[in-house]
């Protein structure tokens, strides 16, 4: 099923399906998610990752956050700082993720299984939902840690506007060893400042061949 040789296959059909969705519960959009794979994809290339294919890696990225389809639209459109009670919600996506991708035997959806689940977690054990730390956490889902904050806080939110980018940029530094794996941070802040942003998803894209959309069918 999970075959790509063009960007109208099942992966893509698939990651552009969660987007749409998405957009309805929590208003991110098929750019936010295109993003996010690019920047990982690009990212693990640049650490000499290579796990798996890079083109898996983008649309398995693309799907992070396919567990808040099981959130409350009124919780992720909150305006207001969140409770406690609406924030446990929001804590349990990384899990619905993962039950809704099944982590079955297929490569591509263990892969995007384990990004959805851990995603959260962070290098000193601190994150959630599994309190795992450094290398226990799963490598692809280092890498979209640092790259989802990244894109998150460059992004406008109905709580908060856009950063602009030194600020992200100075946030991740800050990061590095405690919120994230301090030789991905430092390597993907390298590959910012020697290609510039669009020059990193760009470089994603191609690693990928994917052209950069997400097939909304």
């Amino acid at each position: 099923m999970f075959q790509s040789r063009t960007t109208h296959e099942p992966l893509a059909t698939v990651a552009g399906m969660v987007a749409r969705a998405l957009v309805r519960c929590d208003g991110e959009t098929a750019s936010h998610q295109r993003r996010i794979g690019a920047y990982a994809t690009a990212l693990a290339d640049a650490t000499g990752w290579d796990a798996e294919p890079p083109r898996r890696l983008y649309y398995a990225a693309s799907l992070h956050d396919i567990g808040k389809i099981g959130v409350p639209a009124a919780i992720l459109r909150k305006p207001g700082r969140l409770d406690a009670s609406e924030r446990a919600a929001v804590e349990l996506h990384p899990e619905i993720g993962a039950r809704l991708l099944g982590r079955g035997r297929h490569p591509f959806l263990r892969l995007a299984g384990d990004i959805a689940l851990h995603h959260h977690e962070r290098w000193d054990g601190l994150g959630y939902p599994r309190g795992l730390a450094g290398e226990a956490i799963p490598s692809s889902a280092r890498i979209v840690a640092v790259v989802d904050v990244f894109d998150a806080l460059r992004s406008d939110r109905v709580y908060r506007p856009a950063l602009g980018e030194d600020d992200v940029l100075a946030f991740l530094a800050q990061g590095r060893g405690r919120r994230f794996d301090p030789a991905l941070v430092d390597c993907f802040l390298e590959l910012v400042e020697r290609h510039g942003v669009a020059g990193v998803e760009r470089r994603g894209r191609q690693l990928a061949g994917c052209g950069g959309r997400l097939v909304l069918h």
